[in-house]
């Protein structure tokens, strides 16, 4: 007995058409085999000729398996574009960009700024979001973005052997995600692949219902997601234990300061750096640094009209030298070389005193090495030899203004001293020719520092 390679129907030996549908029969080698088609694409059984309805694997009337050659063909050609999307994601130019990376500086600052104005709490809420099933989604890159919409439209032929290989391939998928970095972008293609298992698994149950390859195989893949969901959420509620805890470390600390700015005073010390100071508004404080040479005082409840007030008075006082000053810093020298420095932090009502007494200082010799002999001799001789070595020499000069500062840098730039140079009106750094480096700088209150060292 013979059957149409079109239509199954069974043929009388020995004719050259089908009786059923009129296609030509086969020569005698072929006339015996019998078609494999996909199901979705065969209208009868190839052995027994009965009707096949769609998504149907087993031929009801004779229990024919319906396979097809081709379905070899359709799986390998779907790993082979998911290669290629793999292989495009590597070689991208375009980095991955998730929540905070694809955020604008704009939108960056803001976020920083509400959540220390809100102890946080937006940050916290981000994290918590996964407890109660919102994962967020990453941000895809074009090409990955082509291999999600693959795996979403690619459609399987219609039998079993491709829908048993999809759901394991997607298995294994699923299993080498899960066996890294679990994040929200692992998690977003962990719920991917198992989507598209799901709608093959579906599909199999219509086709050749309570497989039990198919069945082992979605049970394993929703086994792993649950998998990859739960240490996600371990993964975020850790990193909320970790936020909370910093959280509440601040709120503490803040409070302790808090508690602390209210009770604690000091009293205004009478000794000769703090004769040059106007005694400050208020005693709500400490004195962190105090000495013969220098004096640093907390004063908290500032307002700024009282940093300004007190800005004045220390004006009055003499500090009124090479002053410097902006909204919320001032700098200045008096006729002694005591140095003022004043610091006002508004959010926190705090202003920072700080008074450094002048660097004593001599008449000195200026060094007769070698290496002292490729700088000009400096006007002064009125300062304070740091250290000095063969090697070089390290020397802070008195009596020196910023103009002789910046005619002492041109003459050390004529000096052969042009490689590599930078110079600024308060600095001056360069090589000779011999690799002898040279550093010149502007202090304040009639003072430069000068350097030279050896080639390294």
């Amino acid at each position: 007995m013979a059957y149409c390679n079109n239509c199954g129907k069974s043929v009388d030996d020995n004719v050259k058409f089908c009786s059923n549908c009129g296609s030509p029969i086969n020569d005698e080698e072929d006339r015996s085999k019998r078609l494999q088609e996909y199901a979705g694409k065969i209208i009868k059984c190839p052995a027994c000729g009965t009707e096949i309805p769609s998504f149907t694997a087993i031929c009801p009337g004779c229990g024919h398996e319906i396979n097809s050659v081709s379905v070899s063909s359709a799986f390998k050609d779907f790993t082979i574009q998911i290669s290629k999307c793999d292989a495009e994601i590597v070689n991208s130019p375009d980095e991955q960009r998730t929540g905070w990376k694809s955020w604008g500086i704009g939108k960056k600052i803001g976020w920083v700024i509400l959540n220390i104005y809100t102890f946080f709490i937006p940050l916290v809420i981000y994290l918590l979001l996964p407890l109660f099933g919102v994962s967020g989604k990453s941000s895809l890159t074009p090409e990955e973005k082509k291999k999600e919409s693959l795996i979403k439209n690619y459609a399987f032929p219609n039998e079993r052997e491709c829908i048993l290989e999809g759901l394991l391939y997607i298995k294994g998928q699923i299993d080498s995600l899960a066996s890294g970095k679990i994040d929200r972008n692992t998690a977003l293609w962990v719920k991917i692949w198992k989507n598209k298992a799901s709608q093959l698994f579906e599909k199999s149950e219509m086709m050749f219902k309570g497989d039990k390859i198919a069945n082992g195989a979605y049970s394993d893949i929703l086994k792993r997601e649950k998998q990859v969901q739960k240490s996600f959420l371990i993964h975020a509620i850790i990193t909320v234990a970790i936020v909370t805890l910093c959280v509440v470390v601040v709120i503490l600390r803040r409070e302790g300061m808090s508690i602390k700015k209210k009770n604690t005073t000091f009293e205004w010390p009478a000794s000769e750096i703090t004769l040059y100071l106007p005694e400050p508004p208020t005693n709500k404080g400490e004195i962190n640094d105090y000495n013969e040479e220098e004096i640093r005082v907390e004063v908290w409840d500032i307002s700024k009209e009282q940093y300004y007030d007190y800005i004045t008075a220390c004006k009055e006082k003499g500090f009124v030298i090479e002053c410097e000053s902006s909204s919320t810093t001032y700098t200045a020298y008096n006729d002694d070389g005591y140095e003022l420095d004043l610091t006002h932090y508004e959010y926190s009502a705090e202003m920072i005193i700080e008074v450094k007494a002048p660097e004593p200082m001599t008449e000195i010799k200026w060094p007769e090495s070698d290496i002292a002999k490729r700088l000009p001799m400096p006007k002064s001789t009125f300062g304070r030899i740091e250290w000095e070595a063969d090697s070089g020499f390290c020397i802070y000069l008195g009596n020196t203004s910023k103009e002789e500062f910046s005619e002492y840098a041109n003459e050390c730039y004529n000096k052969g001293f042009t490689v590599n140079y930078q110079k600024s009106d308060t600095s001056f750094g360069a090589d000779d020719k011999d690799g002898y480096h040279i550093y010149i700088r502007y202090e304040g209150n009639n003072i430069m520092f000068i350097r030279i060292d050896d080639p390294e």
